[in-house]
């Protein structure tokens, strides 16, 4: 009964997807599409990515799929060169 607006969305393959970790793969292969535009634009371009904390561990503490997706996601992106990891208040005044 919880209607939920996702703030973070991306495009792909003409479906718009919430920017969360259990859409995994799709998840990374458009932070990689979104980055090579970045680079061609030749400023920062922030891409965000969004779950929520009780999605991560279990009750007794045990993480879930999704905090494995996340930890991947953030794995495979730091590969690609020119990527970095921030908050939002460390990016805010590179991206104005």
């Amino acid at each position: 009964g919880v209607l939920e607006i996702p703030i973070a969305t991306f495009r792909l393959l003409g479906l718009t997807l919430r920017a969360d970790p259990l859409y995994s793969s799709l998840l990374i292969s458009a932070a990689k599409r979104y980055h090579a535009s970045a680079k061609q634009i030749g400023r920062p371009f922030p891409f965000v990515v969004m779950t929520h904390s009780s999605e991560c561990t279990r009750s007794d503490g045990t993480p879930t799929r999704t905090l494995d997706e996340l930890v991947r996601f953030i794995e495979r992106m730091r590969s690609e060169p020119g990527v970095e990891f921030s908050t939002l208040r460390e990016a805010a005044p590179r991206v104005r």
